[in-house]
């Protein structure tokens, strides 16, 4: 009897994804931009890589953008017009902070009101799609290669698209060919099981909006046995997948909403601050040996505080004011330094 337990115990732990050696948890934090990302380039950068260092954070995340047509098309700047993402990457070198750049179509413009929508009718619409979004995702990806970036995400939120698993897998394999580092694909939170390409990846990526409370005020009790059940459940597909995850996005906006529906835009309601406070706490908390498959968080999001008193790219950001998610709030901050900052 003894033996037979013994067994199950060491088969049990040789099927949990373990850590690299020299792979610490990644704590991350996206760097948004307001643009067209010409921040990741300024000197702000910079000063907001020493921010968030000493705040405890270790990788940071750029998300270049491409527009999508409703025609399949993807538009994109040339590799030679990337000169700004080359500088953030040897921003974040200099400074020992990891950079993750994680591609973003931008869809504003179309019919699509969100990345998970994208969806062609015709098989010409999708030939284009897939011929002008690996030109433009393998170009970054020999972009990323020549700057050092330690991880390349080859897709963001699209639902609709992982059916086609053939071109995708082409995808992976063609930036692979130009780049050695991790490479993975970031799922929406409802979709990662559906993914068929994850043995092609380095890590499970998920975007994790997961609701985590459905009662007014978002119980703390609620919200952590919310998170152990999904611990659970996404350690269990990870041991059978054989990687690790990894959550690409993770945040809670100021609202009401905020534990029940992590990824809504909506900001305020009763006891909105405190909801936003125990829902980041409950993430942070996630890092160990309760979730020993998860490895690493990436924050939505953060800006480098840019003045916008003058010139080009601050009279553009003149035009915007406040952010949601921004992490940049000072009751995130506390939080930061209380949990990720004290552990440095």
């Amino acid at each position: 009897m003894q033996s037979r337990l013994l067994f199950l115990i060491v088969a049990a732990l040789l099927l949990v994804p373990p850590a690299r050696a020299g792979e610490p948890f990644m704590r991350g934090m996206t760097v948004s931009c307001q643009t067209w990302g010409i921040e990741w380039g300024t000197p702000e950068f910079g000063l907001c890589l020493d921010r968030l260092k000493a705040l405890g954070v270790t990788h940071v995340a750029i998300h270049p953008y491409a527009q999508i047509g409703e025609d399949g098309s993807v538009r994109f700047r040339a590799p030679d017009q990337q000169s700004h993402l080359l500088r953030a990457m040897a921003m974040a070198k200099e400074r020992g902070v990891s950079l993750m750049m994680i591609p973003h179509l931008a869809y504003w413009g179309t019919k699509f009101k969100w990345r998970g929508e994208i969806w062609f009718p015709e098989g010409p619409m999708w030939d284009r799609f897939f011929k002008e979004y690996g030109e433009w995702i393998t170009g970054l990806a020999e972009l990323a290669a020549q700057g050092g970036a330690e991880i390349f995400v080859v897709g963001h939120e699209y639902d609709h698209m992982h059916y086609y698993e053939a071109q995708w897998r082409k995808i992976i394999a063609d930036v692979r060919a130009v780049y050695s580092g991790k490479v993975t694909y970031h799922a929406n939170w409802s979709e990662y099981e559906k993914i068929p390409f994850w043995d092609a990846l380095d890590y499970i990526a998920i975007g994790a909006y997961f609701p985590v409370s459905y009662k007014d005020g978002a119980p703390e009790a609620e919200i952590q046995a919310s998170w152990r059940k999904i611990a659970a459940d996404l350690g269990a597909f990870a041991r059978k997948q054989g990687k690790r995850v990894l959550f690409t996005e993770i945040g809670y906006n100021e609202s009401a909403e905020a534990a029940r529906k992590p990824w809504d835009y909506e900001s305020g309601g009763p006891d909105a601050k405190d909801i936003r406070r125990r829902t980041t706490e409950a993430a942070l908390a996630l890092e160990g040996a309760k979730f020993p498959e998860l490895a690493g968080v990436f924050f939505w999001k953060w800006f480098p505080d840019i003045d916008r008193s003058n010139g080009g790219i601050r009279r553009a950001l003149s035009l915007f004011h406040h952010e949601n998610f921004d992490m940049r709030d000072p009751d995130m901050v506390e939080v930061l330094q209380r949990t990720w900052a004290a552990k440095k």
